[in-house]
């Protein structure tokens, strides 16, 4: 190319250099562009992780203070993170509403349906629809608290456990709850949920693991809500007047990076939640998100002011909706029959040898119940086996141990009824990484711990 110069005389001009010159200019306005998204970015994120700072700390200076008229039945359906894991947690959020309901004459009694082994998210309907009593439950509830000894220290260990009211035992929680006339449920999804559906714990997420959860989160995630609404309408058949506060989740770890890049995802999970709630008058989402200050050294689950954030918060939600619905027509009183006669005739001797065959301990009624599931699978009754079948052989299998042995064999067998009571119909999953059927036995249960 030629252009002409200053005395007329034509000059060749090298367009490579011009072109070098063009490509460099880009590059910077490229770095340039990139620079400010990440700056952008990180001023967006660090807004973010402020204001849930200031949340955490106005939250704190408040106290559990509620002020509805009329009395209330409380009833708590929730997973791990409403109980107290550290000596240092002297409360529960839900022993700290209570305690306030109590103290104002605003409390007719509360039900706190807690449980480890019990997932409230996709068992929640087999809790109502199959007739668990409330000491079914609470068996249960004491069994996931022995099971998971190897975890907790033993005085930790204690306050898990729960002892069910002599006259409430053989209530199913469905006619409780269908019973009372202004409930109010307190229900958690755990972000076990997640980490189950990912085939993975807290302890053992990698750097790996968390690209295939931010990759395929979505649908896990409005899988998930999906159930929540499902649970939602289960509740609310059940009782019409029930007010059901839902509780949202949040980030495990006051970090700034991991909320840099985590709390896009989080937001999104809690997103569907919420969504999942609006469709209903009844109910009624707390975000809890700034409680990730406030967790227990080296744990995930909320320390005492994490736990008093949460009480607060219940109080607030309560305070903002104080009236009930008024009941129409006649409550629900829907009774649990089965038909024993149709449950299968097992061979009680072929179940005997094959557990003391095992090698595995049997000196408690946890030990015995971990084998009694891993029999199952070799007799090849699982999945096929129903609480109906259990039922009809109890004594006879039983009877084939020595007398010594009888009663942590029927221990086990009352965790395996009431635990088959809420896994009656397996609940399938699609999930994109690894298809499978959810079934939470006491062998997967094993592997998650770690043991």
């Amino acid at each position: 190319m030629f252009f002409r110069g200053k005395n007329g005389e034509h000059v060749k001009v090298n367009r490579t250099v011009t072109k070098k010159k063009k490509g460099k200019k880009a590059v910077k306005i490229i770095l340039l562009i990139l620079l400010t998204a990440f700056l952008v970015f990180n001023v967006a994120g660090l807004i973010r992780y402020l204001k849930l700072k200031a949340e955490s700390e106005k939250y704190l200076k408040k106290t559990v203070d509620t002020n509805i008229e009329n009395p209330v039945d409380v009833v708590g359906l929730m997973d791990c993170f409403g109980v107290p894991y550290d000596e240092k947690v002297s409360e529960s959020f839900m022993e700290k509403l209570e305690n306030d309901l109590d103290g104002k004459g605003k409390l007719n009694s509360s039900l706190d349906l807690f449980n480890l082994y019990a997932n409230k998210t996709w068992q929640f309907n087999g809790l109502f629809q199959n007739g668990v009593t409330i000491g079914e439950f609470y068996r249960l509830q004491t069994f996931s608290a022995d099971f998971t000894r190897h975890k907790y220290p033993d005085n930790i260990k204690q306050s898990l456990k729960f002892e069910s009211d002599e006259k409430l035992k053989d209530m199913a929680i469905y006619n409780y709850v269908a019973s009372l006339d202004r409930p109010v449920v307190v229900y958690s999804c755990s972000a076990n949920d997640y980490f189950y559906y990912f085939n993975c714990s807290p302890e053992s997420l990698t750097p790996a693991k968390l690209v295939d959860i931010v990759k395929n989160f979505r649908k896990e995630s409005r899988a998930v809500a999906d159930n929540v609404a499902g649970n939602i309408e289960t509740v609310l058949a059940c009782n019409p007047d029930a007010r059901i506060l839902v509780l949202g989740l949040y980030m495990p770890a006051d970090n700034y990076f991991l909320h840099l890049f985590g709390d896009g995802v989080m937001g999104k999970v809690n997103g569907d939640i919420r969504k999942a709630c609006e469709k209903y008058e009844n109910v009624t989402y707390i975000d809890l998100s700034c409680c990730t200050f406030n967790i227990i050294e080296g744990d995930f689950h909320p320390d005492a002011n994490g736990q008093q954030i949460i009480a607060v918060k219940l109080a607030e939600a309560l305070n903002a909706k104080p009236e009930f619905p008024v009941r129409e027509g006649e409550k629900n009183e829907k009774e649990f029959v089965y038909e024993l006669s149709d449950a299968a005739d097992l061979d009680v001797q072929k179940i005997h040898d094959t557990m003391t065959g095992s090698g595995l301990p049997l000196d408690d009624y946890v030990e015995c119940a971990v084998a009694f599931e891993w029999t199952l699978y070799e007799c090849e009754l699982f999945p096929v086996i129903t609480f109906l079948d259990i039922e009809k052989n109890y004594d006879a299998i039983a009877d084939c141990f020595e007398e010594e042995k009888r009663q942590i064999i029927k221990d086990a067998l009352d965790v395996e009824i009431a635990e088959k009571k809420m896994l009656y119909g397996i609940v399938e999953t699609d999930n994109a990484l690894n298809p499978e059927e959810i079934v939470n036995d006491k062998m997967s249960l094993i592997r998650y711990y770690g043991k």
